[in-house]
């Protein structure tokens, strides 16, 4: 037999104590002690030394965010370099990057059939990212990139809204590193209507590795 008096339960002479309060610290000592594992696993990694200057070359291919009117998104090309400066002992670094990248739309016409128009932007953007486990095996980074775009439409042009014209561009993005030169990223590059684009590219890094 037991009885509840507010929070506390008890059975006969044998009290056992469950309040609200308790819950709370012991759900803050685990969330504590997540925090703690994190921290030191991410600051053993940024131990890690890697050499300053790396260069990576990459393709792959887009999606537009957003159609021309009456259009469907296709797939495009996307093919860049990056030139990436690590920091000494810190897992963030920065770089330079060259982009070409598209956003393909496509539409049907009565008198010429379907037409697959290919907004083209050349991005050169200032770019820097935070490195979770700078110099392993498997390092996830995340960053962002800004500067300027510049836009023409090429290949079956049917709609020349906002073709050749230059805009700030900005371009988040994720990734994983792996082996300390293959690189997998999805980036989302905003900088002008009917340019805009998701692109998931494949890249392969010169340079870079630990530091002997």
């Amino acid at each position: 037999m037991f009885y509840r008096e507010g929070n506390t339960f008890a059975v006969r002479n044998n009290i056992i104590i469950v309040t609200e309060d308790n819950k709370q610290e012991e759900m803050k000592k685990v969330f504590l002690s997540v925090i703690a594992t994190v921290t030191m696993m991410t600051a053993a990694a940024q131990t890690k030394t890697v050499r300053p200057i790396e260069v990576e070359m990459h393709v792959g291919a887009t999606r537009p965010i957003g159609n021309l009117d009456g259009s469907d998104s296709k797939t495009g090309p996307h093919i860049g370099l990056e030139m990436r400066y690590n920091f000494k002992k810190s897992p963030f670094d920065a770089g330079l990057i060259v982009d070409m990248t598209s956003a393909v739309h496509s539409r049907s016409f009565e008198d010429v059939g379907r037409m697959d128009q290919s907004n083209r932007t050349v991005l050169l953007s200032l770019a820097g990212d935070y490195n979770f486990g700078q110099g392993n095996t498997v390092n996830p980074f995340a960053g962002i990139g800004l500067g300027v775009g510049f836009h023409n439409a090429v290949t079956d042009v049917y709609d020349d809204t906002n073709d050749n014209k230059t805009t700030f561009a900005l371009s988040p993005r994720v990734g994983v590193e792996l082996w300390r030169h293959l690189r997998v990223t999805l980036a989302a590059n905003i900088s002008c209507k009917y340019y805009n684009n998701v692109a998931l590219t494949i890249g392969y890094v010169i340079g870079g590795g630990l530091k002997n």
